[in-house]
């Protein structure tokens, strides 16, 4: 009994272990299913050009987990802060990408749950009245060969961390506004990973890392350093020089194979036969300098801005850049157009090239653009003229012009006309405009005149009077008709104002006996007529005076001699 008892239970657990395997092994393929149906491999995707609009296209593309790096060197500005919503990526390893605010925006924001590494990048002037680098939100960042720089908020300019970790190596966190660093919640922390250099103690870094250090960071901050775009460049005196110590052969952890730039880590050193020797340490931050050896130009002059000085352009002087090399005496730098040229007017491009023969990055060139800005002066000059008379090709303005392209002038006569004037201009660049025009009325007119050249650059003369007299009235003799003592004179006059009417004038007649009448305005298809009548007391020769008045200002008189 008892043994057909073991054997029974011992059927049953087989029976129940079998079960179990089973049970298990349909588990175990459903979940293999359920991966294979469903998992996607992290992917990367690559920025070919470095904009804002670029970079925010490919962050919504991307899927959780994927890396997005840079086929493109620039300094990105964004419109707005970036969003990090989903498990990402962003390398800028090889190239010099920086993430500008621009001074007004907050840079990036990393949302809660959200891991975000970021790679060989420089976020600098990022601005807010909260955060002006990176905000976490309750992620997990991990932040290696950065720089922050340059960013601006109240507290926590670079960094603002809010419930979540901020692993942060190999990185500089300096010349930001107050604490460059800040933990808003207890459970958030920032961890230095090593290598770290702050100009300040507020990241909290210990770990083989340099606090309240400054960095020598270039105070000119975002410039050209020879390479495709700006970065902020190390001085030569910088402690953050050759401080990260090469690691692991294989995946080089401390030290990546190349900085922001794209140059090598650490920066390579050549014997005079050309062989390389390398170096033990690298550079912290997204910046590897290269004072040791390689041949660089720095201090490439900004955009240089003057005024036209003559037709020609204007001569320009400027500060060659410095060359940067371990060869003593230092090779010469080559700039074209060169220092003290006349450069024309609009924008010239100055290229400096240098060249060592023992440097394998020889020539290295580096530019810059000198704008020489158009000048126009103009001053109006008065006309005279009569109403209803042509005048033609009369100065109307005159002034210098050191422009490109050609001239072209427009006036507005102040009486509702507007016309092209014509542009006489002169080898030193003066020139004058002339116009014509009649005016209808007589009276002051303010011209204005407007001269524009074609290659940019204009100038406006208003104000300049016009003054245009009455037109001249003409009169016949008059004649009279005489009866006994009573007189009718009648007097033809005529205005070279084709459009006056019968109203403007006036007439009034001294009879020469010391009576004065006014006259009767008449007229016909060609002339005006002055009309009026008179009896005399007695028989004599009198003299008598006709005067015709326009309401503009003209007048006529005639005399004539009559016996009543």
């Amino acid at each position: 009994m008892n043994q057909q008892h073991t054997i029974h239970l011992s059927s049953w657990a087989r029976l129940v272990g079998l079960a179990l395997l089973l049970g298990v092994g349909v588990l175990a393929s459903l979940g293999l299913t359920s991966r294979t149906a469903h998992a996607q491999p992290a992917a990367t995707s690559t920025v070919s050009t470095c904009d804002d609009a670029t970079l925010r296209s490919a962050i919504k593309k991307a899927s959780s987990g994927d890396t997005i790096k840079f086929a493109c060197s620039g300094t990105i500005t964004l419109t707005a802060t970036l969003t990090i919503s989903k498990n990402l990526t962003l390398d800028g390893s090889g190239q010099q990408v920086t993430l500008s605010g621009g001074d007004s925006v907050q840079v990036l924001s990393v949302d809660s749950g959200v891991t975000f590494i970021l790679k060989a990048l420089t976020v600098a002037h990022g601005s807010s009245s909260n955060v002006g680098g990176l905000l976490n939100s309750s992620g997990t960042v991990n932040i290696t060969n950065s720089t922050f720089a340059n960013n601006s908020a109240p507290k926590g300019s670079a960094i603002s961390n809010f419930g979540g970790p901020v692993v942060i190596g190999n990185s500089i966190v300096a010349n930001n506004t107050f604490d460059s660093c800040e933990n808003i919640s207890g459970n958030g922390r920032i961890i230095d990973q090593s290598y770290n250099l702050s100009s300040d103690s507020s990241c909290g870094f210990a770990n083989g890392s340099l606090q309240n250090t400054d960095p020598k960071l270039d105070s000119n901050g975002l410039r050209n350093n020879g390479g495709p775009t700006q970065t902020i460049a190390l001085l030569a005196s910088s402690p953050a020089i050759d401080y990260i110590p090469v690691g692991n052969v294989t995946n080089n952890f401390n030290c990546p194979a190349t900085d922001q730039r794209g140059n090598r880590r650490p920066d390579p050193t050549f014997r005079p036969d050309g062989t390389l020797v390398s170096e033990s340490a690298c550079d912290i931050g997204a910046y590897e300098s290269n004072y040791d050896d390689d041949l660089r130009l720095t201090n490439i002059p900004a955009t240089i801005t003057v005024k036209a000085t003559s037709p020609q352009g204007a001569t320009v002087t400027y500060t060659l850049p410095t060359v940067v090399d371990e060869e003593s005496p230092l090779p010469p730098v080559s700039c074209t157009p060169a220092s003290g040229s006349t450069f024309p007017v609009g924008t010239t491009t100055v290229t400096c090239t240098v060249s060592e023969s023992e440097d394998t990055n020889s020539p290295v060139s580096a530019s810059f653009q000198v704008v020489v800005q158009p000048v126009i002066t103009i001053s109006g000059t008065s006309v005279s003229a009569t109403e209803g008379r042509i005048f033609s090709n009369v100065v109307v303005a005159t002034g210098t012009a050191y422009v490109a392209g050609t001239l072209s002038a427009s006036i507005a006569w102040g009486d509702g006309q507007t016309a092209s004037g014509a542009v006489t201009l002169a080898s030193d660049g003066s020139y004058s405009v002339t116009g014509s025009n009649a005016y209808d009325e007589e009276g002051s007119f303010p011209i204005s005149v407007t001269v524009s050249a074609s290659g940019g650059g204009n100038a406006t003369a208003s104000g300049s009077p016009a003054s245009v007299a009455d037109a001249v009235l003409t009169m016949s003799t008059p004649t009279v008709v005489i009866d006994k003592l009573a007189v009718t004179l009648t007097a033809a006059f005529f205005d070279a104002d084709p459009d006056g009417t019968a109203t403007d004038y006036t007439a009034s007649i001294n009879w020469g006996d010391g009576s004065i009448s006014a006259g009767t305005i008449g007229s016909n298809s060609a002339s005006f007529t002055a009309t009026g009548s008179h009896t005399y007391a007695k028989h004599k020769t009198y003299t008598v005076t006709v005067t015709i008045k326009d309401a503009g200002g003209s007048s006529v008189t005639r005399t004539l001699t009559m016996k009543v």
